[in-house]
């Protein structure tokens, strides 16, 4: 027993010490060892399909709630007006008023409007549509068994019936890719074109 109990204490140490010393993911990768969830290969090395594919159907009907629930937050947020930023931090405006400019150049911290925590609402809900896509399509893969939370498989079934929500999907996966492509337009660099290299014997 005082055995098991002094290696415990020399284990959650070195747990400890990692995280101090600033190796934050080394600590993770101890934690989060194979012991924690992860099922183990068959017999035959292989994974197992079924069992894995049930527990990907479980994560991906968790996370259209879990945008749901972040989109109702922001948009308490931009009701009630309890969050407070500096105006510079603060999503550009077209067409900004002056008092907001002022505020900017003084370096003011002041309330998030709901214009301003808009960009976060609609980033939100497109994550909501386009999860839902995915756990559907999780969801309808033939297997041997049912999906997994089947009363979320319905929901979310019956949420995308109907051609207004193909173009929504649509609508959404464009927004998403305009996002991403202005992201990365401050990184990209234009390919170097070299000339060709001369034929052997030249």
């Amino acid at each position: 027993m005082g055995l098991r109990l002094a290696t415990e204490r020399r284990e959650a140490s070195g747990r400890a010490g990692r995280v101090q010393d600033g190796h934050i993911p080394d600590a993770l990768s101890h934690e989060l060892s194979p012991m924690t969830g992860i099922d183990p290969p068959t017999p035959n090395g292989q994974p197992d399909q079924p069992r894995l594919l049930n527990d990907l159907q479980q994560v991906a009907n968790q996370t259209p709630l879990i945008a749901n629930q972040l989109t109702s937050t922001t948009r308490h947020w931009a009701a009630e007006g309890p969050l407070r930023a500096y105006a510079t931090d603060l999503p550009h405006m077209d067409d900004m008023p002056e008092d907001r400019v002022r505020q900017v150049v003084a370096g003011h911290r002041v309330m998030a409007s709901g214009a301003d925590l808009a960009p976060l609402t609609a980033a939100l809900n497109r994550a909501g549509s386009l999860s839902t896509a995915l756990a559907d399509e999780l969801n309808r893969t033939a297997t041997a068994s049912p999906p997994a939370q089947l009363h979320l498989a319905a929901a979310y079934a019956a949420r995308l019936n109907g051609p207004e929500a193909a173009t929504g999907l649509t609508r959404d996966a464009h927004d998403v890719e305009q996002a991403l492509a202005a992201v990365r337009a401050p990184f990209h660099t234009a390919p170097t074109h070299r000339p060709p290299a001369p034929s052997p014997g030249r």
